[in-house]
């Protein structure tokens, strides 16, 4: 759903579960806790013993102790066996843990999409390239002045002014909400702003347009266009909260 209709996921998938979900093969700096923790593991040498671990490792998912070898629970790591250990917790933490879970969510995968067609697929995108197509790219203030048109204001409208100004001033979090507020997704399409395309795949622009409109209205957001209505406010500081407050209201019948 989220490829088809660029209705981006609301968070990122760990990219162990994307490889196993298309096919790729996992590797250490695929989790990068696990990558630290075998650093600081290969490092400490005859303190290892200090750090009291054991062939077992903790399931968050499942709140149990998984062995590693039989009996791994009271076999302690120690120099002479730690190239063991990380192995085997390696194998674990990319492999092990996702055994009980990836049947199950490639079964109804696969109902979607068949195999032959994920497996073209994966040939021709990465992991990191796939979770972009998923979650769309963060939001690029720069480029998203860049690829904005405009209907009733110009560049030098004081509205357009401090509307980029107010932009400029929001959190990463109020940035999320004001793109979710117009369009209705938290992503962006690969490749930026430049990439927006209308539901019948059409290349369109965001758009700011002039409406005719008491200043004590709030901004108005065509989620399908892109584009953003915007009145004719008396301050930036009046703009800049009506945006907020419009942003308040990003979902249901907020949105128009």
């Amino acid at each position: 759903m989220a490829l088809v209709y660029q209705a981006y996921a609301p968070a990122h998938f760990s990219r162990c579960f994307i490889k196993h979900l298309i096919g790729l093969p996992r590797v250490l700096e695929d989790s990068k806790p696990l990558a630290d923790q075998v650093r600081v593991i290969e490092e400490m040498g005859a303190d290892l013993e200090s750090l009291c671990l054991t062939f077992s490792v903790d399931d968050a998912t499942t709140g149990r102790s998984v062995e590693l070898v039989p009996g791994g629970s009271d076999k302690d790591v120690t120099a002479e066996n730690v190239a063991e250990y990380v192995k085997l917790r390696t194998e674990w933490e990319l492999e092990g843990r996702f055994v009980p879970v990836m049947p199950h969510v490639q079964k109804g995968f696969y109902c979607i999409v068949p195999p032959d067609i994920l497996e073209a697929f994966s040939r021709m995108v990465t992991a990191e390239e796939l979770d972009v197509m998923l979650t769309g790219h963060g939001i690029n203030i720069q480029d998203w002045r860049q690829n904005t048109e405009y209907y009733g204001y110009d560049e030098n409208s004081d509205i357009i002014k401090w509307f980029w100004d107010a932009v400029e001033g929001f959190t990463p979090q109020e940035l999320e909400d004001l793109w979710t507020f117009i369009s209705g997704s938290k992503g962006v399409p690969p490749g930026g702003f430049g990439n927006l395309t209308n539901a019948a795949g059409e290349a369109i622009r965001f758009t700011i347009a002039k409406v005719t409109a008491s200043a004590a209205h709030l901004p108005v957001a065509h989620t399908c266009g892109y584009q953003l209505d915007l009145a004719v406010y008396d301050t930036a500081e009046d703009l800049a909260a009506k945006l907020r407050q419009a942003m308040s209201h990003r979902q249901g019948f907020g949105l128009a």
